[in-house]
C-alpha cells in the first residue's frame, strides 16, 4: 500500500516555460529602469542623458553637485527639487541638489541642467524607476499627490574632511517601499562605498560618480527595496578621501501589486493538494477585499469569490485528474481598480506504477525499489533481490554502492554492485545481474590505487548515460577513480582515470556517493561522518577529471547536516536524493545560498537500513544550479512586455535587454540590475515602448554580465505586433511513458498549416507532423510519443513566421 499520507509537494526544480500574463500591477515591485546616466562638467550647465528605457509614468532622479563660488540650486523646467544646499564653509559655495521627474513622454534623450553662475565643477547622476505609484504617495513639500511613500526631508550635511556621509531616517508607511540614500560632496573628488542603514540594511550603489577633471565634485546613490513599513534608521556612506557632503534618504511609493505564492510551477500527484495564499499590497480603497479564484480542474474549498476584510485569501487546492493547470486570483476593493495575481502553475502528475529508483537496504543486503517523483515520496523500499558475490576474492556479504544502466530501457537494465569489505588493500571487485537479480557474476576487478596497499574506506558506484560505470574510492589520503563500459552480465575491463579535487578535501569522502548526469557530469556527495556534507561537480568528458566542491548540505534550519551520508541519485527531470541512515531526503535547489554556499535537503521517507541510492535516468540538466529560469515576452498596446526569473545568480553584474527587427543585429534597449541577494527565485519584467518604431517583428534577447566582464546570451524570444498563435500547452504535462499522444492547445488567429517539432534537450528533432488549424482555439494531438524515452522535451509550434514553444516531459 503506497504510503500516501507521507506525499507533500514541493516547489518543482526545472521550471516549465509558463504562459504567463501581466495583468494589472500583478507583481508591483519597484525596480531600476536601465541604468545610471553620469555626466561632470566645468561649465554652468550639465546635459545628462535620459536613462534608457523610460517610459511614462516612471519617476527620475536627479542628484547634482556644483564646486565653485555659487550659492544656487540646479533647475531645469519640468523637474521638481526635492532639497537643494550650500554644501561649503560659509555657505558661500559648493552646492548640492536633489531634483525628480515623472516622465511623460514629452521629455528628450538628454537633460540640461542650469547651474549657478560661479560653477566650475559639476557632477550629476539620473536614475529613473518603474513600479512607482507616481500620484498616490506626496509630493517632496509632503503635499498629496506625488511618489514619495513620506515626505522626504532634508540634505544632512557634514562638514570639512568627513569620511562619513549621513542621511537622517525616514519612517515609510508602505510595504515595499524603495528607499534611496543620495549624496553628494563639495571637493576632493571623493568616492563612494560602504553603503547601508538600519532597515532595510545594505544598500545596493546605483552609481559613483566623481569629476575626474575637477577636485570639487562627486555624486552617489545606493539603494534597497524595504520589505515593510517602518522606520529606516540613519543612511550611511564611507567616502575617501574626506570631504564636506550632504546626504538625504528618499523612499519611493510602490503601485498597489497582487500576488499569489508560491509563484512559478508546483508539482503534485493525482489527489493531491496545493496550498496557495493571495495577496495585496498598498491597495488603497475601502472595505473589504473581494477574491475570486481562477483554478480549471480544481475543488477550490470555501466560498469563490471570497469577501473579507484581510488583504490576504489562502486556499488549498486539491486536483482529481493529470494535466497541467493554471491558477489566477482577481482581488477588488471598493473605490481602487481591480487588481490580477501573476499566475501559479501546477503540474498534476499520475501517480507512477513502477519503480524510478533502487537502493540499497536492509543494511546492504537487499536491492530494493523506491518511487519517487520531484521531491513527492510514493512507496518504496520495496525488496527486488539479494546481491550475492560469486567468485570474489576480497570477501564480502553486504553492498553500499550499486548503479544500473539503461540497456533496453531504464526499466530493463543491469544491475551493478561492489562488495562492501574491508581490508582489500585497494582492490574493487564488480558484479553484476539483470533488472530481475538474476544471473549473479563478477565482471571485473581493479586494484585503484596499485602498489599502495591501503586499505580504502570510501567505495562507491554510478552508471552514466553512456553505458560506463564510474567508480570513486578513497583511503582518506588518495582518492581514485575508475571507469569500465557495462557489458551485461560480461567481462569488463576497468582502468583507472586521473582525479584533481578542487575547493574540497579528500579526508571529506567518508562516506557518500556518485551519480552521472545526461551531459557527462558527475556528482559526487562526500561526508566525513562529523557533520560535514558536500556537494562536488565534475566533468567526464575530459582525460582528467576536477572534481569541484559546490555546496555545504544543510538541513531545513540551515544547520550543517549532520547524518551520515550512504546514497545520490537523480529522478528524471533532474531532482536530487540522498539516502541516510534514517532515510530518504530531498534536495531543494530553491534554497541554494550562493553567498554561503549551501543547499538544504528535507527527510521525505523515514527508513533505517538504507546504503547506496541510484537510477537509470540521466537527464540532461540538474537542478542544481539554475541560472535563467525562463524568459517570456508578450505584446500589448504597442508595448512588449519581458518577463524573467533568476537564481542562483553569483557574481552577477547586470542584464542588457536586447532587440532586433532582422533576427540580428542587436542593439541595447534597457539595462536591469540584479534584485535582492540573487540567489533565491526572483522576478523581473521590463516593458518596451514599440510606439516609434517601425517594425512588426522584434526579437529580443538578455545579455547575462558577470562582475568580470563574461557573459551570456539567452534564447531569442520572438514578439510579433499581429501575433497568429498564443498559449501553447501540452496536455497531460508529465506524459507517462509508454503512451502514445498528448494533446497541444492553442490560440490563432489565421487558418492554415501548422508545424509541430519535438526537440529533446540536446536540440535534435525527435518527431514532427503537420496541421490544419482553423482561427481561435486548437486542440491538436500529438501522435507517437510512445517512441520516445524518458526525459525533458520542447514542443515548438511553427506557423511559417513564428514559432512557439512549451517544455513537456516524460516519466515513467
Amino acid at each position: 500500500m503506497p504510503k500516501i499520507a507521507k506525499i507533500f509537494t514541493k516547489t518543482i526544480l526545472f521550471a516549465l516555460v509558463a504562459n504567463l500574463i501581466i495583468g494589472n500591477s500583478a507583481f508591483g515591485q519597484i525596480a531600476q529602469r536601465g541604468g545610471s546616466t553620469n555626466a561632470i562638467s566645468t561649465t554652468t550647465s550639465i546635459t545628462i542623458a535620459k536613462p534608457t528605457g523610460v517610459v511614462s509614468g516612471d519617476v527620475m532622479i536627479a542628484n547634482i553637485a556644483q564646486g565653485g563660488n555659487n550659492n544656487t540650486a540646479a533647475s531645469l523646467s519640468g523637474w521638481t527639487i526635492v532639497d537643494g544646499r550650500s554644501l561649503g564653509s560659509g555657505g558661500a559655495n559648493r552646492y548640492g541638489t536633489v531634483l525628480y521627474r515623472v516622465a511623460d513622454g514629452t521629455e528628450g534623450a538628454n537633460f540640461i541642467f542650469t547651474l549657478g553662475a560661479g560653477v566650475d565643477a559639476a557632477s550629476g547622476s539620473v536614475i529613473a524607476f518603474s513600479g512607482v505609484n507616481a500620484t498616490g504617495g506626496v509630493k517632496a513639500d509632503g503635499s498629496a499627490g506625488g511618489p514619495f511613500d513620506v515626505d522626504p526631508g532634508t540634505l544632512n550635511l557634514e562638514g570639512n574632511a568627513s569620511t562619513i556621509a549621513t542621511a537622517l531616517g525616514i519612517t515609510t508607511v508602505s510595504a515595499n517601499a524603495a528607499v534611496i540614500m543620495l549624496s553628494a560632496a563639495a571637493g576632493n573628488n571623493p568616492t563612494w562605498s560602504s553603503w547601508t542603514s538600519t532597515s532595510p540594511g545594505g544598500l545596493t550603489e546605483l552609481y559613483d560618480n566623481p569629476n575626474g577633471s575637477n577636485t570639487k565634485s562627486s555624486v552617489g546613490a545606493a539603494w534597497a527595496i524595504k520589505a515593510t513599513g517602518g522606520a529606516t534608521g540613519n543612511g550611511t556612506a564611507s567616502l575617501s578621501p574626506g570631504e564636506r557632503n550632504g546626504s538625504i534618504l528618499i523612499a519611493l511609493k510602490p503601485n498597489p501589486s497582487a500576488t499569489l505564492s508560491p509563484s512559478g510551477t508546483r508539482y503534485i500527484l493525482v489527489g493531491g493538494s496545493v496550498s496557495l495564499t493571495a495577496t495585496a499590497a498598498n491597495y488603497s480603497g475601502s472595505g473589504n477585499y473581494t477574491y475570486t479564484w481562477t483554478a480549471a480542474g480544481a475543488t477550490i474549498p470555501g466560498a469563490n469569490p471570497n469577501n473579507i476584510a484581510a488583504s490576504s485569501d489562502s486556499k488549498s487546492l486539491t486536483y482529481a485528474a493529470a494535466g497541467t493547470y493554471t491558477v489566477r486570483v482577481t482581488i477588488a476593493r471598493s473605490g481602487s481598480a481591480t487588481l490580477l495575481t501573476n499566475i501559479t502553475t501546477v503540474i498534476v502528475a499520475p501517480v507512477p506504477a513502477v519503480p524510478n529508483m533502487w537502493a540499497s537496504s536492509s543494511n546492504g543486503t537487499q536491492i530494493s525499489g523506491y518511487t519517487v517523483v520531484n521531491g513527492i515520496y510514493i512507496n518504496g523500499p520495496t525488496n527486488i533481490f539479494a546481491p550475492t558475490f560469486p567468485g570474489t576474492t576480497t570477501g564480502g556479504t553486504t553492498t553500499a554502492a550499486i548503479g544500473k544502466n539503461d540497456q533496453g530501457g531504464p526499466l530493463d537494465g543491469y544491475f551493478y554492485w561492489l562488495p562492501n569489505t574491508a581490508g582489500n588493500g585497494g582492490v574493487v571487485e564488480v558484479f553484476a545481474a539483470t533488472s530481475t537479480g538474476t544471473d549473479h557474476t563478477r565482471i571485473g576487478s581493479v586494484d585503484v590505487n596499485g602498489s599502495n596497499t591501503s586499505n580504502l574506506g570510501f567505495v562507491r558506484l554510478g552508471m552514466g548515460p553512456d553505458g560506463n560505470g564510474w567508480i570513486l574510492a578513497g583511503d582518506a589520503t588518495n582518492l581514485y577513480l575508475a571507469k569500465f563500459m557495462s557489458n551485461g552480465v560480461n567481462p569488463v575491463t576497468i582502468t583507472t582515470v586521473p582525479l584533481i579535487l578542487s575547493g574540497g578535501f579528500i579526508s571529506t569522502f567518508q562516506n557518500g556517493d556518485v551519480c552521472v548526469l545526461g551531459n557527462n557530469n558527475l556528482y559526487a556527495l562526500a561526508n566525513d561522518g562529523s557533520g560535514l556534507t558536500q556537494i562536488f561537480i565534475g566533468s567526464l568528458n575530459n582525460p582528467t577529471v576536477t572534481l569541484t566542491k559546490k555546496w555545504d548540505l544543510v538541513d531545513q534550519s540551515n544547520v550543517p547536516f549532520t547524518g551520515s551520508v550512504n546514497g545520490v541519485a537523480f529522478d528524471a527531470i533532474g531532482s536530487l536524493y540522498i539516502t541516510t541512515a534514517v532515510g530518504l531526503y530531498f534536495i531543494d535547489q530553491a534554497t541554494i545560498n550562493g553567498p554561503a554556499g549551501t543547499v538544504q535537503c528535507t527527510l521525505i521517507d523515514p527508513e533505517t537500513g538504507l546504503q547506496d541510492l541510484g537510477s537509470a535516468w540521466f537527464p540532461t540538466g540538474s537542478t542544481l544550479p539554475v541560472t535563467l529560469v525562463n524568459f517570456l515576452g508578450s505584446y500589448d498596446k504597442q508595448k512588449t512586455t519581458l518577463m524573467w526569473e533568476t537564481e542562483n545568480m553569483m557574481n552577477f553584474s547586470h542584464f542588457e535587454i536586447e532587440r532586433s527587427t532582422t533576427a540580428g543585429n542587436f542593439a541595447s534597449v534597457g539595462i536591469k540590475n540584479p534584485q535582492g541577494n540573487g540567489m533565491s527565485r526572483t522576478q523581473y519584467q521590463y516593458v518596451d515602448d514599440l510606439s516609434g518604431v517601425n517594425g512588426s517583428t522584434f526579437y529580443y534577447r538578455l545579455k547575462m554580465v558577470d562582475i568580470d566582464g563574461h557573459f551570456k546570451y539567452s534564447n531569442v524570444l520572438v514578439i510579433r505586433k499581429d501575433k497568429k498563435t498564443t498559449d501553447l500547452v501540452v496536455n497531460p504535462n508529465p506524459v507517462m511513458s509508454g503512451v502514445n499522444k498528448a494533446t497541444a492547445n492553442f490560440t490563432t488567429s489565421t487558418s492554415g498549416k501548422i508545424n509541430f517539432n519535438v526537440i529533446d534537450m540536446s536540440g535534435k528533432v525527435v518527431l514532427t507532423q503537420q496541421n490544419s488549424v482553423s482561427p481561435g482555439n486548437n486542440s491538436v494531438t500529438i501522435n507517437n510519443l510512445d517512441r520516445l524515452q524518458s526525459g525533458i522535451y520542447m514542443l515548438q509550434l511553427h506557423d511559417g513566421e513564428t514559432r512557439t514553444t512549451a517544455k513537456f516531459y516524460i516519466v515513467h
